[in-house]
């Protein structure tokens, strides 16, 4: 009976888990446009007693051509009209094959630590045989097959561990669950023949990725590779001070004619773990500390670290009309920015944003103006920062504001949803390691409700009790998200005085104002 996944009444990842669990799967094949560890490994669990496994990617070259693919050019005597082309197919190639590389590195340093154990255990299963993968040599191959098959000698026309998956869903978080796809189930004998057959003539044309090229490429220029003495100790000194600047990287780069501020260096260094970890966060420095710089190096770092050639990082700056200009001088300070790899608009032409799904990261200034959910603004900001990226990668939000948390929650709540899941967020709170943020919040509406009701009705200060709630607020979930300093704060900090002084640098004294009387 032909069956069909659309990721609503069933996800594709509850279809696999399914088949595993009720069919003997002796061979599993893939055919898929992207491959990421990330979303790999939540298959990995179900395939334990899968015997082989095969895995070819069509839209990325991850190694090199073999030798013999270029020397038939030579053989038919064409060497000097296809010098040339050979070069540039050689330079595409190695063009390709390192920014696949980059990009798996990026998907894996994403994952959290804790998941290592699972990625790890697929770069095992290359290096024994049981797992396979190979790059195809076409970029036009746009083709998503999934084959469930049986031991060689066990598939016959009565075998009913059979069946081929195939329709527009790739291996990624977007496929196996997230976006409305189009996916039908076959087990007709022939159909699942057919397709095997059309697999193993893709699979000889394909260059295979050696346990040796994965593990140099990949594997060693990630958080799987065993730390060093030095790192062990870096890291002890982050979990023993938490946030306390800890000086890890002191090559993070300040423009020419800046000066490097220890506060502002600090900043960046703390943005670079929180994207990671939360996909997003506040940069709430009051009036004068220098957001827009501090966070143009937030960027330069974070693509430098992550994205560095990468043709698929753009960002987006959402802002106030006034602002424009400085955003963009700002952003012309640093190389590594071109203009192509960024634009400004104004937050009131939200609405004429093309090309959504291009940009990687999203900056808004001034973000409180988009508090309101009801309103069509704040909307479309939302779906430029939570559509699907164009490559499948995790957009970064960065939101600028003095004051995330004013007049009530749920305006922060609003803003918080631009870059996390609410029901299962990647906030820390007690035992749990994933935080319901929708129930959190909609207590705390409930609460503060409640206190001002009753201030308004029955004449009651409730000051204590709301101050206390919005406490909670900022220690519960802010804390994590959120790069805030002041003015007070930076001079009362005996590493960030010393450096502002030795770098000739005084905030204004602002005295006390005394009011003043007049007579009418």
């Amino acid at each position: 009976m032909t069956q069909f996944i659309t990721n609503r009444e069933e996800t594709l990842l509850e279809r696999f888990k399914n088949t595993f669990k009720n069919q003997e799967i002796n061979r599993f094949y893939l055919l898929v446009g992207f491959f990421y560890f990330s979303e790999y490994k939540k298959i990995k669990p179900y395939l334990k007693e899968t015997k082989e496994i095969r895995i070819l990617v069509g839209m990325d070259y991850c190694n090199e051509l073999k030798k013999e693919w270029h020397k038939n050019i030579h053989e038919k005597n064409q060497v000097k009209e296809n010098k040339k082309k050979l070069k540039n197919e050689l330079d595409e190639l190695k063009e390709r094959k390192s920014c696949y590389f980059e990009k798996s590195i990026a998907d894996i340093n994403n994952c959290d630590i804790g998941e290592g154990e699972e990625i790890k255990e697929f770069f095992q299963d290359i290096k024994k045989g049981k797992t396979k993968i190979k790059i195809h040599p076409s970029r036009n191959l746009h083709a998503k097959i999934y084959l469930f098959l049986p031991k060689e000698e066990d598939f016959n026309q009565g075998c009913l561990n059979s069946a081929l998956l195939t329709g527009s869903s790739n291996l990624t978080e977007s496929g196996l669950k997230k976006n409305y796809e189009f996916n039908v189930l076959l087990r007709d004998y022939q159909d699942v023949v057919f397709a095997e057959s059309e697999f193993n003539l893709l699979w000889e044309e394909s260059e295979q990725l050696s346990y040796e090229d994965l593990e140099k490429n990949i594997y060693e220029k990630t958080h799987l590779k065993t730390p060093t003495t030095e790192e062990i100790y870096y890291k002890l000194l982050y979990e023993y001070f938490t946030k306390e600047r800890i000086e890890i990287d002191p090559d993070i780069e300040v423009p020419r004619g800046y000066k490097k501020l220890t506060y502002q260096v600090d900043a960046v260094q703390q943005a670079q773990w929180t994207l990671k970890k939360h996909n997003g966060l506040f940069l709430a420095d009051v009036v004068g500390l220098g957001k827009t710089l501090i966070t143009a190096m937030i960027v330069n770092e974070y693509k430098k670290k992550n994205y560095n050639n990468d043709p698929y990082f753009k960002v987006l700056v959402i802002c106030p009309p006034p602002l424009i200009e400085n955003w963009q001088e700002t952003f012309k300070e640093f190389p590594q920015l071109k203009e192509g790899n960024y634009k400004v608009k104004s937050a009131g032409e939200i609405h004429k944003i093309e090309e959504q799904e291009s940009y990687m990261m999203i900056i808004v200034d001034e973000v409180h103006r988009f508090k309101n959910k009801d309103s069509q603004s704040y909307q479309k900001l939302k779906k430029i920062c939570k559509c699907r990226h164009v490559a499948n990668q995790q957009k970064k939000i960065i939101l600028l504001s003095a004051t995330p948390l004013n007049n009530h929650v749920k305006e922060l709540q609003n803003e918080i949803e631009l870059f996390q899941e609410l029901k299962n967020s990647t906030l820390d709170s007690n035992l749990e390691s994933h935080v319901n943020l929708q129930e959190f919040f909609k207590e705390k509406v409930k609460e503060l409700n409640q206190y001002r009701k009753e201030q308004k009705e029955k004449n009651i200060s409730k000051k204590v009790e709301i101050a206390n709630l919005f406490g909670e607020v900022r220690e519960s979930v802010l804390k994590s998200i959120m790069i805030r300093r002041t003015r007070k704060g930076l001079e009362s900090s005996k590493e960030y005085k010393k450096d502002l002084l030795s770098q000739g640098i005084q905030f204004p004294n602002i005295k006390t104002q005394n009011p003043i009387f007049y007579q009418m």
